[in-house]
């Protein structure tokens, strides 16, 4: 049951949209096992993050020092820089809250003439509107995500075809963000496009996380193989588990498919749709691919935005043709993209020097900062 709005008092609203997020936070309360494999694949990000600007910056000539808490120091040339995994001093923070408001981009995109997904706001006080947009949809399904202050696909749940779906999926996005989106679904491949100062230096076909059958066990123990896996792999292939969540259920749900069944030997099973969560081999450059007039419509974005670096996520079922003509559409701005997905990707030996490119351009441009003396030393 929902309530109407404009029966809803602010402050109600407000309460009722904590409760959502407490209620959502409790039914996904982590076991000890979750928590531990949460903890360990953490500090995987950081061994990952800190290898990479260690690599990075030897093959531009800089050093790097660890300054503690996640960050780190890179000089060269009497100048330095922050790196904290895969955040960079680059753009400030009012255009990185900015380009992190889907709805606030999707208006500014519009005045620009440039398209994004069909889409409305909405609460969970306020589920009309989405209903009414389901509605609409048709045969199309769609899907629901926190408006704001996400990322990784925290809170995303595609696949939505009925009124009580869409009611979990709002809980389940409210828990991140009490001012939700809700988008028509659209047909096509995932990309992730990386531009640094306007100019494309990277493209990625994200494809969804998948399982493969041995014909004895379950998708959900399978599932729980592949994190396992994950976490021991060498050289490392994901930074993140696969989480058995509604996106997950839903999904195979899609496929005919259940938590409990036992996929033959042999048969890839694709476990959400959502892609944050693949891992390298699910990951492939496609950088010749993209059509001068996606690339350029990606460069457009970036200056309208003023950013310095930025993931342009899109879908089209053909990143060789204009989106115009494919019915694609830009789905979402990355201001802090993961740089994982330009390094871990299924041919390592194909893939773009996208750290080099960015320690380059910090430090030939207004980026860099001057040194200053640590314990009696200078830091080059």
């Amino acid at each position: 049951m929902s309530l109407r709005a404009d029966l809803v008092s602010p402050r109600l609203t407000a309460q009722l949209s904590r409760a959502w997020r407490l209620y959502d936070r409790a039914k996904r309360a982590l076991s000890p096992s979750q928590r531990k494999e949460r903890i360990q694949f953490d500090r995987l990000r950081d061994t990952f993050y800190r290898d990479f600007w260690n690599e990075t910056a030897s093959a531009v000539g800089a050093v790097v020092e660890p300054l503690g808490y996640g960050y780190l120091r890179i000089a060269r040339a009497g100048r330095w820089t922050l790196v904290r995994r895969s955040e960079v001093m680059l753009d400030d923070h009012l255009s990185l809250e900015l380009a992190g408001n889907k709805p606030l981009v999707y208006q500014l995109l519009a005045e620009y003439g440039l398209s994004a997904s069909r889409h409305c706001e909405m609460t969970v006080t306020s589920l009309e509107r989405g209903y009414e947009f389901l509605r609409q949809a048709g045969d199309r399904a769609v899907v629901v995500k926190p408006a704001s202050g996400t990322g990784a696909g925290h809170g995303v749940t595609t696949g939505i075809r009925d009124a009580k779906a869409l009611e979990r999926a709002a809980q389940r996005a409210a828990a991140f963000c009490s001012d939700l989106l809700i988008e028509e679904e659209v047909d096509g491949a995932s990309y992730r496009l990386l531009y640094l100062d306007g100019e494309l230096i990277d493209a990625i076909r994200r494809d969804s996380p998948t399982v493969t059958g041995d014909g004895k066990h379950t998708i959900a123990e399978l599932i729980a193989s592949e994190n396992r896996g994950r976490l021991a792999a060498s050289p490392i292939r994901s930074l993140h588990p696969i989480g058995i969540d509604m996106e997950c259920r839903g999904y195979l749900g899609l496929q005919g498919k259940q938590l409990d069944d036992k996929p033959a030997v042999g048969e890839r099973i694709a476990v959400k749709r959502v892609v944050n969560e693949n891992a390298a081999p699910e990951n492939h450059r496609v950088l010749e691919q993209v059509h001068p007039r996606v690339a350029e419509l990606g460069t457009r974005i970036v200056k309208t935005f003023g950013l310095s670096l930025v993931g342009i996520d899109l879908i089209t079922t053909d990143i060789n043709a204009p989106l115009e003509e494919t019915g694609g559409v830009m789905n979402e701005l990355n201001t802090t993209p993961g740089l994982s997905h330009h390094v871990l990707v299924a041919e390592p030996a194909k893939r773009a020097p996208v750290g080099e490119s960015i320690l380059e351009y910090v430090f030939a441009e207004s980026g860099g900062r001057p040194t200053f003396p640590l314990a009696g030393k200078q830091v080059r």
